[in-house]
C-alpha cells in the first residue's frame, strides 16, 4: 500500500510539474525530444517486463536504457525554458525514486521482482512517460 501511495504522489508531482509547465514559457517542439520519449517509454517497458528474471541476464540492457536516459536528460536540460520537461525525466531516471530509475535500481539489487510488483510498476512508469510526452507534443511548433 505505501509503494502505490509513493509512486501515486510521484506521479502527481509529475502532473503538477506538467501543468505549472503548460501555464509558463516553455521550449519549442522538438523531434528529437519526443522521439527520445517516445522511445525511451516503448524500450523502458520492454525492460521493466524482464525483471521477473535475473537482474544479471539483463544487466547490459539495463546500463544501456539508464544511458539512454542520461542522454534524454542532457538533451532536455541543454535546451532553453525546458526547465519542467528536465525535471520530469530526473523523476524519470531517478534510481531512489519510484518510476523506471527505481524500479531498475530496485531490480539490481535484488536480483529480480516479482511478477505483481512489475506489472505495478510498468502502468505507473508508462503514467510518467505519457504525462512526459503529452507535455512534449503539445509544445508550440516554429
Amino acid at each position: 500500500m505505501t509503494t502505490k501511495r509513493t509512486i501515486s504522489r510521484g506521479l502527481l508531482l509529475l502532473a503538477v510539474i506538467a501543468t505549472l509547465g503548460a501555464c509558463s514559457t516553455i521550449a519549442h517542439y522538438n523531434p528529437i525530444a519526443y522521439q527520445n520519449a517516445t522511445s525511451l517509454k516503448v524500450e523502458c517497458l520492454t525492460v521493466v517486463d524482464k525483471a521477473t528474471n535475473p537482474y544479471a541476464d539483463h544487466k547490459i540492457e539495463v546500463e544501456g536504457l539508464q544511458s539512454e536516459f542520461d542522454k534524454a536528460y542532457e538533451f532536455a536540460k541543454g535546451m532553453p525554458k525546458n526547465e519542467v520537461v528536465t525535471k520530469m525525466w530526473a523523476i524519470i531516471r531517478d534510481p531512489s525514486g519510484h518510476l523506471a530509475g527505481g524500479v531498475l535500481a530496485k531490480w539490481k539489487a535484488e536480483g529480480k521482482l516479482s511478477e505483481v510488483f512489475v506489472k505495478e510498476a510498468s502502468n505507473q512508469i508508462e503514467k510518467g512517460f505519457d504525462q512526459l510526452i503529452a507535455l512534449e507534443g503539445a509544445k508550440i511548433s516554429d
